[in-house]
């Protein structure tokens, strides 16, 4: 079965001492790191048309992947060039499906970040946890539906746990 799979995978790996993104190409069978800094690059995802690469670099040299407190969101293009910084104290970024824009954790709330035009795009606050009725904050993993109108997020707080789907009209 391996010898007929196609397409990029990317992820994090420490192989080289410190957490960096590589790229396989399951065609070629081929592996390049992508990303070489003193920080950990984490949580990496595909853009929808497969051109980009989303990802969480932290702060400073290295921070675990189980804090959520000291990252920023990137993105690269799919080939390792052109990485930028889209958003400050952001954490498990996501694409929306069109691709036209980013959600991530900033503390207790999911934010989305505009992409479209030129320039920073604008960020608005898709979901509050502390004022979502069952939630109250401890969010993990957002991830819009294919439509874009619910939102599944992991919940780890005192009060609840498990995974909260909200429809994002009715909260």
């Amino acid at each position: 079965l391996a010898r007929r799979l196609e397409g990029l995978l990317v992820w994090s790996s420490n192989r080289t001492g410190n957490h960096e993104l590589s790229l396989l190409d399951l065609r070629t069978r081929t592996v390049r790191q992508l990303t070489k800094t003193p920080q950990v690059e984490f949580f990496s995802r595909f853009s929808p048309d497969g051109r980009r690469i989303l990802f969480s670099r932290s702060q400073r040299d290295y921070v675990s992947p189980r804090d959520p407190t000291a990252w920023d969101v990137y993105v690269m293009n799919v080939d390792g060039t052109g990485d930028r910084l889209l958003a400050r104290n952001g954490y498990s970024p996501q694409w929306t499906p069109d691709g036209n824009g980013i959600i991530f954790l900033r503390g207790d709330q999911v934010i989305r970040l505009d992409l479209a035009g030129e320039g920073p795009g604008r960020e608005s606050v898709l979901l509050d946890g502390p004022t979502t009725e069952g939630i109250a904050g401890g969010m993990e993993t957002p991830e819009l539906s294919p439509d874009g109108t619910r939102l599944a997020v992991s919940v780890r707080s005192p009060q609840y746990g498990g995974v909260a789907v909200v429809d994002l009209a009715t909260r």
